[in-house]
Parts: structure tokens; sequence; C-alpha cells
């Protein structure tokens, strides 16, 4: 335990800010940690509003000591996380990516956490689905696999139905539903629109 780093004072960078991260801020906050967030489609003052620093890419990269990926993926985000992103990061960051797997280049991955300059990798997403069984992250010391399960708890599965139902629901209505994974179609479709937030961003929004 005298090896066990001290949460307080130190920095935890939030890629993407969306639902799940903002949720993330302020659970981190109450153990002390300054919350970062680079998101390029979030306005300053939103992210502000939730006590947490907005940084540019550079910032994010090379202030972070926990980097925790909350990112749709597109053609934007993937492989944001390649070479050239861990070389700017500090040494013996740690890295978590609860979102989509491709947006880490798993192959500068492992190289980094390889080096040290990424101390450990916590995954519940992986670049290939599923996994080459021979992948080095399934068998590296430093390395958490938790696949699709970090959300798993005993309220989890009644948790989902709720909310499918809810969903379900409300296209019944004839609304928009909450969580569209392809929201840009949804205008073209004759439900109507309710929600008061933009609906551009996916369901991390």
């Amino acid at each position: 335990l005298n090896h066990t780093p001290r949460l307080m004072g130190r920095t935890l960078g939030l890629l993407s800010f969306g639902n799940v991260a903002r949720c993330t801020a302020a659970r981190a906050k109450a153990f002390g940690l300054h919350v970062i967030a680079y998101d390029p489609y979030v306005s300053e003052l939103t992210i502000g509003e939730h006590g947490v620093e907005p940084v540019s890419w550079g910032e994010f990269l090379e202030r972070s000591d926990y980097i925790s990926v909350h990112s749709p993926h597109n053609e934007e985000t993937h492989h944001l996380l390649n070479a050239d992103a861990f070389a700017q990061m500090k040494d013996g960051v740690i890295v978590v990516n609860t979102s989509r797997g491709p947006i880490i280049k798993e192959v500068d991955l492992i190289e980094a956490l390889n080096s040290g300059k990424v101390q450990t990798a916590g995954l519940d997403v992986l670049e290939q689905e599923p996994p080459d069984p021979q992948n080095p992250l399934l068998f590296m010391p430093n390395v958490v696999v938790t696949p699709h399960v970090a959300s798993a708890s005993t309220r989890m599965r009644p948790t989902a139905r709720r909310r499918v139902g809810r969903e379900v629901s409300l296209v019944l209505r004839g609304r928009w539903p909450m969580s569209c994974v392809n929201p840009t179609v949804l205008p073209k479709t004759p439900l109507e629109r309710w929600q008061p937030y933009p609906m551009n961003r996916g369901p991390n929004r």
C-alpha cells in the first residue's frame, strides 16, 4: 500500500465530455482529483459549469496523470490515441477506455505499456472484437481487460430494461428516442423532436 499513488491533487483527463464523462468527473472530484477535458464539440462554458477545466489537445496529453476515454468512434477519433499521442503523455500515465476500442491503436498501446510510458491500461473494449486469442493485451500484467462488463452490477439489468422500455415508448408515441446511435437520421423520420438539447453527438450526449 505504501506504493499506491495518492489520488488527491492528481489530474484526470476526460477525452470527450458527454453524460458518462460528466458523471465520471463528479465522482473523481470527490476524491480530490483535478479534472480536465478535451472535447472540440462542447463549449468551454458548458465544461466549466461542471467544475472541469477545458483544455486543448496538447494540454490534455501533457497534463493528464490518468486518461479516461469517452468518445464515440468515427473518422475523427479512429486511432486518436496512437504513438504520437502516447509520446506526448506523461511517463507512467494510466489509460482507461470504456468507450470504443478503435479509438486506441493497440499496437502503439502495447509498445507504450512495454516501455513504461503507459503504466497501466484498463480496457472494457478492444480494437478487434471478439479479440484474437493471442492478443498480447490479454496476457500483460499491467493490463486489466473487462470485456463489456465494466458496468455489470446487480442493478444493471433491471436499469437497462427500464431504459429500453422508455425508448420504445417514446418511439411508439411518435417522439425521438433519447439514445439514438445515429441521430442524424432522426430529422428524416416522421418522429417529433422534443429534446431541449442537441442530438448530433449520439448516445454519449
